[in-house]
């Protein structure tokens, strides 16, 4: 087997490995993003997009999954080893994608892949904000870390971690040990990542919870459909109208007889009758009122009530009498 000029043998291909379009390519290097202390203008904040986004991991330009976290520290720093884009974004772009019973899961390896894009996504629009701010120049590798790590849960499960968590739950502790060393205290990251497994661990908690109130739903509306439809709910369907039918009838029939007694000659009668009755009252209430007020204002009348209020005198004074000489 020969080697290649050098005498050095080829390194193995890795999943991480892509095959750019030579014309995407040659076009992507040609792209110049604006210089970090220039002044922010329309232009700029295209080019820096242009920049990014043709060596995220989904672009045709793009030589591996990673090379995105590469060109973005030859920009901003460059940080090498310590910083956020070498020792964190492209080290576990790799270990994720290069992970192969990860990778040989159909639900594992959409997720990682969904996530790289996602991340990548989400730290070119901030970079485009933060160059439009006029502050990008200004940036700090640990502001670029602490955005980065902010959103890393809503990356996760953007991606699809809970089809993960209720898909292929076996693969749970594999995913985990992939940043075991992030959780390990003092490492550097363990706060934050800690900080974020819970935010993640929330978020995909509160998505099953979703999706099963969804799924019983939908079966609950399965299960009325299929009873309706059965031949026992079309019975008791056609009984219910059947049922109501019959009370409308019913209604129908009662009122027809109301109106008819009403408009027989009976009916005319009694009302007529019921009429003649209110009419009377109306008269001997009437009667009696003026007769009460004649009474009142008469001679007699006036007399009576003088000889009512003199009683009530005297047999006041009379009580008032006895008191003071029991009290003597």
């Amino acid at each position: 087997m020969g080697f290649p000029p050098g005498g050095t043998p080829a390194a193995p291909r890795e999943n991480t490995d892509l095959t750019p379009d030579p014309v995407a390519r040659a076009r992507q290097q040609s792209i110049q993003p604006p210089d970090l202390n220039a002044p922010p203008t329309p232009e700029g904040a295209q080019a820096l997009r242009d920049f990014l986004e043709g060596y995220m991991s989904d672009s045709p330009a793009a030589a591996t999954t990673y090379e995105f976290y590469e060109q973005l520290d030859n920009y901003l720093g460059p940080w090498g080893e310590e910083g956020y884009p070498i020792a964190y974004g492209k080290e576990y772009n790799r270990a994720f994608i290069n992970h192969d019973t990860l990778m040989e899961n159909d639900v594992t390896r959409g997720w990682i892949e969904n996530t790289g894009r996602i991340l990548q996504r989400e730290l070119t629009d901030f970079l485009v904000e933060r160059y439009e701010q006029g502050t990008l120049g200004e940036m700090s590798e640990a502001e670029l870390r602490e955005f980065a790590f902010d959103s890393h849960p809503s990356a996760y499960t953007e991606a699809g971690l809970t089809d993960v968590v209720l898909n292929a739950p076996e693969m749970l502790p594999t995913i985990a040990m992939v940043p075991g060393a992030e959780f390990i205290p003092f490492s550097g990251n363990s706060a934050a990542s800690f900080e974020q497994a819970i935010e993640t661990a929330g978020i995909v908690g509160y998505e099953i919870g979703e999706r099963g109130y969804a799924a019983a739903s939908e079966a609950i509306g399965q299960g009325v459909d299929y009873v309706r439809n059965s031949t026992v709910g079309q019975t008791v369907g056609r009984g219910i109208d059947a049922a109501s039918e019959f009370a409308d009838d019913v209604v129908e029939t009662v009122s027809e007889g109301v109106d008819y007694v009403r408009n027989s000659t009976v009916g005319r009668t009694v009302g007529r009758g019921i009429d003649a009755a209110s009419e009377f009252a109306d008269d001997v209430t009437e009667t009696v009122s003026e007769g009460v007020d004649y009474v009142r204002n008469s001679t007699v009348g006036r007399t009576v009530g003088q000889g009512i209020n003199t009683a009530r005198e005297t047999v006041s004074e009379g009580w008032n009498s006895l008191v003071n000489w029991w009290n003597e």
